[in-house]
């Protein structure tokens, strides 16, 4: 790379001030123009990134940049993929977003707002998942309710068909008690009547 190239391309990406000074002495040439649109997304925009290069220390200087335009390029995909994330979204590929959060951060990302939003998904689709559990176990009890009220509704039209049956045959009984009692009556008035003309027989025969 010519000296005039380095003058206008050079832009060193420092790492915070809590790394060793070896790291912030290992600079990166911006050569590629492919900085300058990543520089331009909204993602950079608005949280500035600086990765930390300290991974880059076992591999030759000509890597470096290429290195760290494809965790920068990462960073971007999978910004844009998280932000395209739903509820609808399968746990698993929440997990890996989580995943590959965890390596850029590792790698110096800022990538608070984006766990935040994957976070927030898992937590809302554990919130769907406790709901629908909730409503099954709902729908469930109500199944045995009904259920229950169907088998008391038919043992109530059984009983309440015993009661007229036994109803009806009170009324029969009673009629039969009836018509004993009156039968007794008259048996016992012919009984009286018969004595009286015996009595009147007996009289009337001399001894």
């Amino acid at each position: 790379m010519s000296a005039e190239t380095v003058a206008v391309h050079e832009s060193i990406m420092h790492t915070s001030g809590s790394e060793s000074s070896a790291i912030q002495q290992l600079p990166i040439v911006k050569t590629s123009p492919l900085w300058a649109q990543l520089e331009a997304l909204e993602i950079f925009r608005t949280t500035p990134q600086r990765p930390n290069l300290h991974q880059f220390q076992q591999h030759v200087p000509e890597l470096h940049e290429g290195l760290a335009l494809g965790l920068m390029i990462s960073f971007a995909d999978l910004a844009e993929s998280i932000n395209r994330l739903g509820v609808q979204d399968d746990d698993e590929l929440l997990e890996r977003k989580m995943e590959c959060l965890a390596y850029l951060e590792a790698s110096g990302f800022d990538v608070g707002d984006l766990r935040s939003r994957v976070e927030a998904l898992i937590h809302m689709k554990n919130s769907r998942a406790e709901l629908r559990e909730a409503l099954r176990k709902l729908e469930e009890e109500i199944a045995r309710e009904e259920a229950d009220v169907l088998e008391l509704g038919t043992l109530l039209r059984a009983l309440a068909m015993a009661v007229r049956h036994l109803e009806l045959h009170a009324y029969l009984v009673r009629g039969v008690i009836r018509s004993a009692v009156a039968r007794r009556m008259n048996n016992a008035m012919e009984i009286s009547r018969l004595k009286a003309e015996a009595n009147n027989l007996s009289t009337a025969v001399p001894r």
